[in-house]
């Protein structure tokens, strides 16, 4: 077993190194090198790559990367650095969402036509959909701003009105430190970044603007449509499989939520010893959101 975590331990710090490479690449040569070339423009499009960097992250919130905690979550704070957000805020907020999965309190594709009108539901889940997660994941930075006394109010206002936010913040003020000192690397981080890129801020911008598309499209293609108040809810969707490797089966998201535990080397494996069957192919349930919300009677 040993020689097994050893295995993927040196293949998981391999595939974190080559990700951390590429995003120096963009953040750091290309500013001080490529600022006249025409490639800069091409930049944007390694917003793409963001995905598998989040599914490196995954990992290291569920414990998975490493076998060892504290390598574990020193790679899952340099990845979140490279991310664009603090680590323990991310790893709080996905954590919460394996327990509130498909409740009231952590749903975007469902509303509620006595409380909330469509129009207005539609607006909040396309924004959700298109950007919302990654702008308040990469603004959670600028937590460290923020006063001691003002996470204790808002766990007192959270505390009646939203169990989950009231749990985040609970976190949050257990690692109050910790999350304060991320943020602050985290912005003087990418303040430098813009920094170097000077006059041509706005090829950051898009990259960032792309990022956060992925990872906001992404989130929620695998819980689009699938039954309200069940936690374990979620879509296990066919990929080609180049595809599974690059996103590190990350597709088997249904099979994740029943056993969130299970490393993603194992996933595949875990997946056909259950004779599971795939929900369908990713390439159209992505297509599907745009759908928009549904009414919760439908579901």
């Amino acid at each position: 077993m040993k020689a097994k975590n050893s295995y993927y331990n040196v293949l998981n710090f391999f595939i974190a190194s080559f990700y951390i490479i590429i995003f120096s690449w963009v953040y750091f040569y290309v500013p001080l090198s490529l600022k006249d070339s025409q490639w800069i423009y091409f930049i944007p499009l390694a917003g793409l790559l963001t995905y598998p960097l989040w599914i490196l992250i995954h990992e290291a919130i569920h414990q998975t990367l490493f076998s060892n905690k504290k390598w574990n979550d020193l790679m899952g704070k340099i990845l979140c650095l490279y991310f664009g957000a603090p680590f323990r805020i991310v790893q709080a907020g996905h954590l919460l969402h394996h327990g509130y999965n498909r409740t009231k309190e952590d749903i975007n594709d469902v509303y509620n036509p006595k409380e909330q009108n469509k129009f207005v539901a539609a607006i909040k889940y396309y924004y959700w959909l298109i950007l919302g997660l990654y702008v308040a994941e990469f603004f959670s930075n600028f937590i460290w701003i923020l006063p001691q006394k003002a996470f204790y109010r808002l766990k007192e206002y959270f505390k009646s009105r939203s169990s989950i936010k009231f749990n985040l913040i609970s976190f949050l003020i257990l690692k109050i430190n910790e999350v304060r000192i991320e943020g602050f690397i985290n912005t003087i981080f990418y303040a430098f970044i813009f920094y170097l890129y000077g006059e041509k801020f706005y090829v950051f911008v898009l990259f960032l603007l792309v990022r956060g598309f992925i990872i906001s499209l992404m989130d929620n293609v695998f819980h689009y449509g699938t039954p309200v108040n069940l936690l374990i809810s979620g879509y296990n969707l066919k990929i080609p499989r180049i595809f599974q490797y690059i996103l590190m089966n990350g597709n088997f998201h249904g099979l994740h939520h029943e056993k969130p535990k299970i490393p993603w080397y194992n996933l595949e494996k875990e997946f056909i010893k259950l004779n599971k069957q795939f929900d369908g192919p990713l390439l159209p349930q992505i297509f599907r959101q745009f759908k928009g919300p549904k009414p919760v009677d439908t579901l």
